[in-house]
């Protein structure tokens, strides 16, 4: 779990858009994202936007599952740094904020 956090902190996002958030994991390595997006059951996309032949191609795995975000955020929290534990505070308020909801 460690190293699947580890990996999350450098090459991962956790982001809010309106009133849903997604969990991303990009990078170049297809070995190393498709052994992350193993642990999750998670599938793994290629991308190519605008840019430059020489560039590597990109590799991404995505959750926007806010159950599947609560579990990996609570995994990976004891192994994250401050920045990204503030965002992970944020999305746990928010989850609990809307586990209220649905049980109202």
């Amino acid at each position: 779990m460690a190293w699947a956090a580890g990996l999350f902190e450098g090459e991962g996002c956790l982001s809010k858009d309106g009133d849903k958030w997604r969990l991303i994991v990009a990078m170049t390595d297809v070995d190393v994202i498709m052994h992350f997006a193993s642990i999750y059951d998670l599938t793994v996309k290629s991308f190519n936007f605008s840019q430059p032949e020489h560039y590597k191609q990109c590799f991404t795995t995505r959750t926007g599952k806010r159950d599947l975000i609560f579990k990996i955020v609570s995994d990976f929290y004891p192994y994250l740094g401050e920045r990204r534990r503030e965002k992970c505070d944020e999305f746990l308020a928010w989850y609990q904020e809307k586990q209220r909801e649905t049980s109202d």
